[in-house]
């Protein structure tokens, strides 16, 4: 080692730690769940995704934001991707069916969403869910697009976000 240049002690170390680490978990007030399914390069139309939120935390806020995420690929070949969104309380009670069109290109014609490699990943807001229930919530998506395949879809998900805390749960 260097003269003059001190090796952190490992006590100093792990208080930094701990420090980063509660910064990182107190920087939000608010929570997210995000989950994810794979459908393995091509999305059937008769595949309904479903996605069960089984969390206390739900009980928590007034209202949720709910988004879904797209992955895909360039072999995706339409400028969107358009599905039938439900949102059904505990005991399969629909609270919210709306269908939710995903514009895959910008207006410049450019892809919508960040790429590591292949894939681009994009995320699109669908709608608030007011007053969200305890216990189990089950959120299904299905494809209406006239294709019975959408080959360049790998993983399609959901996000439920505290109202109007969207960026605050990227960090």
């Amino acid at each position: 080692m260097a003269k003059g240049i001190k090796a952190a002690s490992p006590k100093r170390l792990n208080s930094a730690l701990l420090v980063a680490v509660l910064y990182l978990l107190l920087s939000c007030s608010g929570y997210s769940l995000h989950n994810y399914q794979s459908v393995g390069g091509g999305w059937h139309k008769g595949c309904s995704l479903a996605f069960v939120q089984d969390s206390a935390t739900l009980c928590a806020a007034d209202s949720l934001d709910l988004y879904v995420g797209l992955r895909y690929d360039a072999s995706y070949k339409y400028k969107n991707l358009c599905m039938r969104v439900e949102s059904f309380a505990a005991g399969d009670s629909l609270m919210f069916s709306d269908t939710l069109c995903c514009d895959i290109f910008d207006e410049t014609g450019r892809r919508n969403g960040s790429t590591a490699g292949t894939l681009y990943q994009a995320e699109f807001y669908a709608f608030p869910i007011e007053r969200p229930h305890c216990g189990s919530h089950t959120i299904r998506l299905q494809h209406v697009m006239r294709d019975t395949l959408l080959q360049g879809v790998y993983d399609v998900g959901v996000k439920l976000v505290p109202r109007g805390r969207h960026q605050c749960a990227e960090k």
